[in-house]
């Protein structure tokens, strides 16, 4: 019998809370609940074309949430708002440490080089490059005191530079009032079946400190995630440390607006961000039952990840009579040591046995370090309504990035000899008395450092030919430049390797547009962009991946791979009607992608190797409806469809040139993203008690795709047929609340039905026994309260 076990102050993550109004389409639902006929769906304010403008009146394709929606559909992470967005995804892997996670917009995913989606917090890139070992994960900023999130989808790249290829994610935070007074707080309380509770609690407040010169808002919160995955002794059963997989999460925010004139805003910001992972959510499948709601993972030590950011900014704003300029200048720090352990997988690589021999532990004592500097300058036109209306800027990044690993494995020794029969220098071909480096490592690659510059100049006009049609042309010229050096060393390795690789590129990213805004309601639009992201350098492998690399034709791995770039051609349209009470935003869409950047896994040795994999194409459509069919009850329903293939056999050395030669990709083979995904939102709003109260029910769909990977195709190098492909998604969450006055409180139910899907299931090496899976939070009842004053 199951129960909702180890009660305490709590609140969860929910990972199985779903769509909401917001995510129906590009408008937020209504603030309150006591609706009138005569009430319309709010309108949601966007800067997606770097100005002030209505969603609904510009011409791309996007998705917004004010913070009242983020709050109504209990959003507390970036999982969630996935969830709620057409054409966009969102994994966590199932590895190692815990922390990689991967977002598609449109099928085009940045899990392989530089990242293909921009992730900006206000005016500032944070997105980083993958790396190997699963570090190097972009980090995602908690869902507090946000003004609102947009997610842009497409290539953005003339505004928002090289890291937008598929998409922007837009976190945009509270601008300081000088005039008002208010203040925002949020509670949880939560409990998870078979798990830990969970807690939460924040506040922020707004205060102007000289009415009309100088405000200032600050906000802080922490969250606590109870754990549900236990960490057992795999050869006794024994339980080492139930709910292992618990997170804490801090924040704090704080920005000052001063108006040194009329016209000039002066607004210093800081924000701080730390996450704490006690262990992975990947647990063992021989150790767990999920039906039962019992997940466990068989290490002897914890997999543990500290990730903090700082982010000071300086933004100014100077409103002459023609035109803005704004300036932003940013300084993006991030510190993130971790541990995972791998004698799984050392056990798997090196014994063939990947259940470790009883007491081995391999701690791989990781870090990932960013120092990103960011410095943008633009000067917009005034009159958003002129007939010629422009923007052009500056824009200069200098990115580093620090990546590390030391594989300490005081067991290897005894492991080589007990299933080979010889010592560890003798099967290594190692001088004599060599053995471990410095006595305790079997790799090490300490330093891996990666700078990535870039100077561009950019520029956007609209012109109106008519009242109704307007034209769009905007241009990004960029320089961009990436030179990494790396040092490993250790017996895996065998003789100590230094290396540096280097190279330069200058794109031209341009975008077109037309848009016919048929009446205040209606519009259409078509759009080609360009998306365009760097290249980049290899990391070194294993000895043991001699027969990997021969097997796709190679000797080595290829010291660099290339830039990629994209061209996409999108048709879509924006209504409102019948008095503001339906929107329907649609969406048609082809990307032609080339030389696309690919994490190639080596079956074998287990190391990744990133390369260039050919073309791709991926088409679909997004369809978002938001309703108030009564005047008590909204309804919003949701499609995304991507259909993305590779579109030609891709081979590491450019042709098959060797008998038997695999792959890296085969034609035809799908980009594991969801075909469909469907989005229902129903909220219900009536009285109770003289309280203006609502009963929600959000329902999401997600399509499996379980054919035609490059994992399951046999002509690739990476064939693993016991990886299954993308499960059926079918998730639902429940909230019942009420108003009283300025607060908010509900009651709730994430992933209400309890279902377990296979989110992302690995092993160490392929062939092996031992498979990790992560899966959804199970079924999390809790309360919530929001006040706003």
């Amino acid at each position: 019998m199951h129960s909702y076990k180890r009660w305490s102050m709590g609140l969860v993550l929910p990972g199985a809370l779903l769509l909401a109004e917001g995510a129906l389409a590009q408008q937020a639902p209504p603030a309150t609940t006591n609706n009138t006929l005569s009430d319309a769906l709010e309108e949601v304010t966007v800067t997606a074309s770097r100005r002030e403008e209505s969603a609904s009146k510009v011409p791309i394709s996007l998705t917004a949430f004010t913070q009242k929606t983020l709050d109504e559909n209990n959003v507390r992470s970036v999982d969630d708002i996935a969830k709620m967005t057409p054409g966009v995804q969102f994994t966590r892997n199932s590895d190692y440490s815990g922390a990689v996670a991967n977002i598609s917009i449109r099928g085009v995913a940045s899990d392989a080089g530089s990242g293909a989606t921009g992730v900006y917090i206000d005016d500032t890139p944070i997105q980083n490059r993958a790396s190997f070992s699963g570090l190097g994960s972009s980090v995602w900023p908690q869902i507090f005191d946000l003004e609102r999130v947009e997610v842009l989808r497409g290539p953005q790249g003339t505004l928002f530079g090289a890291g937008s290829e598929g998409g922007t994610v837009r976190f945009i935070t509270p601008q300081p009032s000088t005039t008002k007074f208010d203040v925002y707080a949020r509670s949880d309380l939560a409990f998870t079946k078979g798990g830990d509770p969970s807690q939460e609690i924040g506040a922020a407040v707004n205060v102007p400190l000289i009415d009309g010169v100088l405000g200032v808002r600050a906000s802080a919160s922490y969250r606590h995630d109870g754990g549900y995955v236990n960490r057992v002794d795999w050869a006794t059963g024994n339980v080492e440390q139930p709910g292992s997989n618990f997170d804490n999460i801090s924040t704090m925010h704080i920005a000052m607006a001063y108006n040194a004139t009329d016209d000039l805003t002066i607004t210093p910001s800081f924000y701080w961000q730390k996450i704490y992972i006690n262990d992975s959510s990947a647990y063992w499948e021989p150790l767990s039952n999920p039906g039962s709601d019992s997940f466990n993972r068989g290490s002897l030590i914890r997999n543990t990840t500290t990730d903090t950011f700082t982010l000071p900014a300086l933004k100014a704003e100077w409103r002459m009579p023609f035109a803005t300029l704004t300036s932003n200048t940013s300084y993006y720090q991030r510190q993130q040591p971790s541990v995972q352990d791998l004698a799984f997988f050392e056990s798997g690589l090196w014994a063939g046995n990947p259940i470790p021999p009883a007491g081995m532990y391999a701690p791989s004592y990781d870090q990932t370090k960013q120092r990103n500097f960011t410095q943008e300058v633009r000067l917009a036109s005034k009159d958003a309504d002129a007939r010629v209306v422009w923007l052009v800027g500056l824009f200069y990044q200098n990115n580093w990035q620090h990546v590390s690993q030391n594989v300490q494995d005081t067991f290897f020794p005894g492991l080589i000899q007990k299933y080979h029969g010889v010592s560890m220098d003798d099967f290594f071909g190692l001088p004599p008395g060599t053995g471990l480096l410095d006595g305790l490592y079997t790799v090490v690659i300490n330093p891996f450092d990666t700078v990535d510059k870039q100077l561009a100049a950019f520029g956007q006009v609209d012109v109106k030919i008519t009242d109704s049609l307007k034209a769009t042309v905007g241009l990004r010229r960029s320089h961009q430049s990436f030179s990494d050096h790396v040092v490993y060393a250790g017996p895996v390795f065998g003789a100590p390797v230094e290396g540096n690789n280097s190279a330069a590129s200058n794109p031209v990213t341009p975008k077109y547009g037309l848009s016919y805004q048929v009446n205040d309601g209606t519009m259409v639009y078509t759009s080609v962009g360009k998306g365009y992201r760097m290249g980049g350098g290899n990391n070194p492998v294993a000895a043991s991946c001699a027969t990997d690399l021969g097997n796709v034709g190679l000797t080595s791995v290829p010291t660099l791979f290339k830039d990629d770039s994209l061209w996409s051609y999108e048709l879509g349209s924006k209504w409102r009607g019948l008095n503001g009470h339906l929107a329907v935003d649609a969406s048609v869409y082809l990307i032609k992608w080339s030389d696309i950047q690919f994490s190639y896994t080596l079956p074998i040795c287990g190391f990744s190797v990133t390369t260039n994999a050919g073309n791709a194409t991926s088409r679909g459509f997004e369809l978002s409806v938001q309703s108030r069919p009564l005047d008590n009850w909204d309804l919003g329903v949701a499609f995304g469809y991507v259909h993305a293939t590779y579109d030609n056999t891709a081979f590491f050395n450019g042709a098959q040139t060797l008998e038997g030669e695999k792959s890296i990709v085969g034609s035809g083979d799908r980009i594991p993203v969801a075909p469909w995904t469907i989005a229902v939102q129903s909220q219900w709003n009536f009285t109770a008690f003289q309280y203006d109260s609502y009963f929600r029910v959000n329902y999401n769909y997600a399509d499996g795709l379980n054919t035609n990977l490059p994992v399951q195709d046999s002509r690739t190098g990476g064939y693993d047929p016991d990886i299954p492909g993308l499960p059926v998604l079918n998730d639902l969450s429940l909230k019942l609340g009420a108003h009283f006055g300025p607060a908010d409180v509900a009651l709730y139910v994430n992933n209400a039905v309890n279902i377990h899907p296979n989110l992302g299931v690995t092993h160490a090496v392929a062939g092996d026994s031992l498979f990790l899976n992560v899966t959804e939070r199970p079924r999390t009842i809790g309360i919530t309260a929001t006040y706003r004053y």
